[in-house]
């Protein structure tokens, strides 16, 4: 994942010794690289991991609450090397108490010997729905340095890269929305949006996988410029040629794209009930009700959005403040 490939080299720059476990290889530079055989199952993915860990030799091991991949190594019998778990929201409130994974997840965050979550909405949700305290809350951290050279892109170079796409023209606000056809990303939000939007605003959604996703509606689709499998360069770039970020998620743990659009200097208008946005504590984020009442067939209201005030400091969202953060941690957790 993002987080952890950008917490790994994180941790490297602060002097650990890090290896990462996972079904894809991982290229770090300094980061050693277990991979493990691809396994969809991920009670079995857990005893591969179990089995993994014992066979080296860590001081402390880490995974994200979903997925639960430390639950076989948390239940290990004398164990000694700490472990920590980095909650996301529970499973349990995004899909119900009868959700298969509800029972090992928990089970993995109770048995953690340390818990941090990625935002105080994640906190809360852990707290709230499994009765077990959470020690820390740590945001997740974004290489601030991938955004130094965004200034050169033009619609020129972005069309040379991809020379289907269709380009705005100098009249037309730019839009851009990030996420997987479903309904917890809001994805029937952003039809929504896209149909009663004027003429005058051009929509670029950089569309990721998902089994099952929601049905394009055909009206909204023809309207939307749909990036797939956008390398992570040409993704920088179009936020830097983006006039106005959006974000329908209904419910996010932290919100990655939130972030990076806002670092990526985009004013962002965002659904309302997505609560864990407004610790961003940004003046550049714009709300709106999830029963999209309010003028978005209004081409001035775009057109404020892509002047609006845009935000300078992004201290409390860089790697390197969440590595140093999580190396306090893992030695308070040592010291236990």
């Amino acid at each position: 994942s993002v987080l952890y490939k950008t917490l790994a080299k994180g941790l490297r720059s602060q002097g650990a010794d890090v290896t990462v476990i996972s079904q894809q290889d991982c290229d770090i530079k300094g980061v050693k690289s277990i991979t493990l055989p691809p396994e969809k199952d991920p009670f079995r993915y857990a005893d591969l991991v179990s089995e993994s860990i014992k066979s080296n030799s860590f001081d402390i091991v880490e995974c994200s609450s979903w997925r639960f991949e430390l639950l076989t190594f948390l239940k290990s019998p004398h164990r000694t090397t700490k472990a920590i778990v980095r909650c996301d929201p529970t499973t349990h409130t995004l899909f119900g108490a009868g959700h298969p994974y509800v029972a090992a997840e928990k089970a993995t965050i109770k048995h953690a010997d340390f818990r941090v979550a990625v935002s105080q909405f994640a906190k809360r949700d852990v707290q709230s729905a499994y009765g077990i305290a959470v020690d820390d809350v740590i945001f997740n951290g974004i290489e601030l340095s991938e955004f130094d050279n965004l200034k050169d892109w033009t619609w020129t170079l972005f069309l040379e890269a991809i020379p289907e796409i269709e380009v705005p023209t100098k009249d037309e606000t730019v839009v851009v929305w990030v996420g997987k056809p479903t309904r917890m990303k809001g994805f029937d939000i952003f039809q929504e949006i896209v149909a009663r939007a004027p003429r005058s605003v051009k929509f670029y959604a950089v569309v990721g996988p998902v089994p099952n996703p929601l049905p394009w509606n055909s009206a909204s689709e023809k309207k939307i410029q749909i990036l797939t499998e956008l390398p992570r360069p040409l993704y920088l770039a179009l936020l830097s040629l983006a006039d106005v970020g959006l974000i329908t998620s209904r419910w996010e743990g932290f919100s990655y794209v939130c972030a990076e659009m806002l670092v990526g200097n985009l004013p962002v208008l965002c659904n309302r009930s997505c609560e864990v946005v407004r610790e961003f504590n940004s003046s550049s984020i714009q709300f709106f009700d999830s029963d999209l009442s309010g003028a978005l067939e209004e081409p001035s209201l775009w057109q404020t959005l892509a002047k609006k005030k845009r935000s300078k400091s992004f201290a409390n969202l860089s790697s390197e403040r969440m590595a140093r953060r999580t190396m306090e941690i893992y030695k308070r957790c040592l010291e236990q």
